[in-house]
């Protein structure tokens, strides 16, 4: 299936839109000019976090070379600089950015974990398995983890210890008490010291804490600490204190790596104003590796959905989504309770932002006719051009070579009359004989003709493209200019020297999202028919 669609280009970020960014945490992403993903940081203040990359304090060389190319920024909101610590991790390994030197290897964050054995063990593990009756975290403070490890195993004693204990061998005398006993860090189960109906109760006291459960345990160290505190021994007081601390920080359950989830994909989609807003993430055993934030115009959830999921690859069996659809044989589920309806929330939240932060952008937007008129005059046009036609040509090594003709009117794109062209004459990869083709099934009926066309191309495309607009006898009827990308040239036939317009000004940025709009229509085309193509071999 394909769609006619148009993603809008405010779902990046530039660098003198910082202030746009929200304050809150989440992990960040820069782009170079080809928007290829350079960089990924974690912040508990995107805003703050992400301005100090462009601030004047001294910066080492790696910081003021990664800098230097960033072109565009990209942020996911998460719950908390925890949820940002992870989220990060997950994606320096899904992506290995350029400039990311941290992380890059195959390092994990713990977990803090209940044996399943007959007599239950709490210890902290990296490697998942099947002999865990209960898993919380991932932790990406080992000390923190280690100290939540120990305020249990202080005020419940159970055990730690690597004995593989049962009833039996209680019952032979078969165990010696160990220091963790005489350090009153264990209940000595092991010598039947607590019955096992006893110990387990233990252990169910220990899975209510880590579950987040903290009101009990945290009321009976806030009596100790205050208890302490009246004695005038404040040094144990400030012990238990802290303990309060720590448990009044912890966070159980993250949903940003979590091994119960497995392999999902969740799409969340909101309509308003013809827009749908869209938060996808993708998730790999357990743990969120992909995220993205877009605005599509008049797009159903299965419309994007399909959309992405050729675009990233997802194989997940899985969807949830607060829309219900079906892909295939697999239909959407809408999560009540639970992890899976965190993650709901958490694309929720990224709508939001975007929402807010677009409505922002809008207001501050340049009224499109002032542009328009501005264009006419920076680029001699004949008049100012309310209807743009710009061309792109996409092909591999000179295989299924297609074409667009993306149309916009009034500064705006208008869908409904773009056009693809599946290249008929030319065979291999000739761009100039490729432009010639496309441009004179598009014109030779001489209807409808646009104020100005653009090619997305040089000298080269640019004067193919003019070779026929005179064969038809309509080169003086309408305007034609080449943008060239890497230098963001404009090129006017037979001119001397290009027309470079200012980096920043809204002429070149409306240029730019025509012929980035051009080259994405084509290339969507180009992968749809190699893969129809593919799957006849």
């Amino acid at each position: 299936m394909f769609f006619k669609l148009e993603i809008m280009d405010n779902v990046f970020f530039e660098p003198k839109d910082i202030k746009k960014i929200p304050k809150l945490s989440g992990v960040y992403k820069f782009y170079n000019e080809n928007k290829e993903l350079i960089y990924i940081g974690k912040a508990k203040n995107l805003n703050s976090r992400i301005e100090s990359y462009f601030s004047n304090s001294l910066k080492t060389t790696k910081t003021t070379s990664l800098v230097s190319n960033i072109k565009y920024i990209n942020f996911t909101i998460v719950n908390s600089e925890h949820e940002a610590f992870l989220l990060e991790n997950n994606l320096i390994k899904e992506f290995q950015p350029r400039y990311n030197i941290l992380l890059k290897d195959n390092k994990t964050y713990p977990y803090i974990v209940i044996t399943n054995e007959e007599y239950p063990r709490i210890i902290a593990t990296e490697i998942l398995n099947e002999k865990y009756k209960y898993i919380f975290g991932p932790f990406s403070n080992r000390s923190f983890m280690h100290d939540i490890i120990n305020i249990i195993t202080k005020l419940f004693k159970v055990r730690t210890c690597k004995y593989n204990i049962n009833e039996e061998d209680i019952l032979n005398n078969k165990f010696q008490l160990c220091l963790e006993y005489h350090i009153e860090n264990c209940c000595g189960v092991c010598k039947n010291l607590v019955s096992k109906q006893e110990y387990l109760n233990l252990i169910d006291k220990v899975v209510d804490i880590l579950k987040g459960n903290l009101q009990k345990i945290k009321s009976e160290i806030k009596n100790k600490m205050n208890e302490y505190s009246k004695k005038e021994q404040y040094k144990l007081a400030q012990k238990y204190k802290n303990k309060l601390q720590l448990l009044s920080s912890y966070e159980s359950n993250s949903i940003i790596s979590n091994p119960k989830l497995k392999n999902i994909d969740i799409i969340v989609t909101e309509t308003s104003d013809n827009k749908t807003f869209c938060s996808y993430m993708i998730i790999k055993s357990g743990m969120i590796i992909f995220t993205k934030n877009d605005v599509f115009y008049n797009l159903t959830a299965e419309d994007v959905y399909s959309l992405y999921r050729g675009e990233y690859k997802s194989n997940s069996s899985e969807i949830i989504s607060n829309t219900k659809f079906k892909y295939n044989n697999i239909i959407s589920k809408t999560p009540k309770i639970g992890d899976k309806k965190k993650l709901i929330e958490l694309c929720e939240k990224n709508i939001q932002t975007l929402k807010h932060e677009i409505k922002i952008k809008s207001t501050l937007e340049v009224d499109k006719n002032i542009v328009l008129q501005s264009l006419k005059d920076l680029l001699f046009l004949k008049k100012i051009p309310f209807h743009i036609e710009c061309f792109d040509n996409s092909n591999l090594q000179g295989t299924n070579p297609v074409s667009s003709c993306v149309v916009f009117k009034n500064g705006e794109p208008s869908k409904e009359d773009y056009r693809k062209f599946n290249v008929k004459t030319v065979i291999g990869a000739d761009d100039f004989k490729t432009m010639e083709e496309v441009i004179e099934r598009r014109y030779f009926k001489n209807e409808n003709l646009p104020d100005l066309i653009v090619i997305d191309g040089g000298k080269g495309q640019l004067n193919s493209a003019v070779k026929i607009l005179k064969k038809l006898d309509i080169f003086k009827k309408v305007d034609i200019i080449g943008l060239a990308k890497e230098f963001e040239e404009i090129y006017k036939y037979r001119a001397k020297s290009p027309i470079i317009l200012k980096k920043d000004s809204e002429e070149l940025h409306l240029l730019q999202h025509i012929r980035d709009e051009a080259h994405r229509f084509a290339i969507t085309f180009h992968r749809k028919k190699r893969s129809e193509d593919l799957i006849k071999k």
